[in-house]
């Protein structure tokens, strides 16, 4: 077994653990676009492994809408981590429309200030692919450190789920971030594909993570 199918496995049955044990607390009570999203994540990434084996003609296709969904899904638990704040802090903190200010900012400085480059040799659906993953990247960073700051501007009292949700997810957005960048100055070989696999493990990691505070702490 090599390192790419062992991250596969492990991460699949940290992923049904983690569902299990968000499940068994009943996180989706205050979270439940967050619990959807990890078990769509267990369903999609087993789906994407049946398929590369089975069927890979049509994988760079199908993980194309499986990629754009997945940013769609963890924009969405941002906004639902953004109402628990509000909720939990009794309305009081500043308009979303500060919120969206604070996420163009973000993602203007994101997306401007680095070199985005990009192969010449590669084909338009792997163009298509590569400019996707660097658009996620960038979009679903600006939108965390978005809603950090919006939720800095006064003194706010995170919830303990949201504040692990938040965490997990902000570690893995600056990974993401940071290999796409590296990526770009790189031209595909062992380096490239060794990037590839300490981001699949950074995302192991945070599964960990989740799976050990949700359960032994209480919510």
């Amino acid at each position: 077994m090599n390192v790419d199918s062992a991250l596969e496995s492990v991460g699949l049955g940290v992923e049904a653990l983690l569902a299990l044990v968000l499940l068994g607390r009943r996180v989706g009570r205050s979270h439940p676009v967050f619990v959807f999203y990890i078990l769509w994540s267990l369903c999609s990434d087993t789906a994407a492994i049946l398929l590369e084996r089975f069927w890979p003609g049509a994988y760079l296709e199908i993980y194309l809408f499986q990629a754009s969904l997945d940013l769609l899904l963890r924009l969405a638990i941002l906004v639902e981590l953004g109402r628990s704040l509000q909720r939990h802090n009794r309305w009081r903190l500043p308009h979303r429309s500060i919120y969206l200010l604070l996420f163009a900012l973000a993602l203007v400085s994101l997306w401007g200030v680095p070199h985005w480059g990009i192969g010449s040799d590669l084909t338009l659906l792997g163009l298509i692919l590569v400019r996707l993953q660097q658009f996620s990247a960038v979009v679903f960073l600006a939108a965390v450190l978005a809603l950090i700051c919006w939720s800095s501007l006064q003194t706010v009292r995170w919830p303990p789920p949201s504040l692990r949700i938040a965490s997990g997810l902000g570690f893995y957005a600056l990974v993401s971030l940071a290999v796409h960048l590296i990526h770009t100055r790189q031209t595909p070989g062992t380096a490239y594909h060794l990037l590839d696999e300490a981001a699949a493990a950074s995302y192991l990691g945070v599964l960990v993570y989740w799976v050990s505070v949700f359960f032994c702490f209480e919510n």
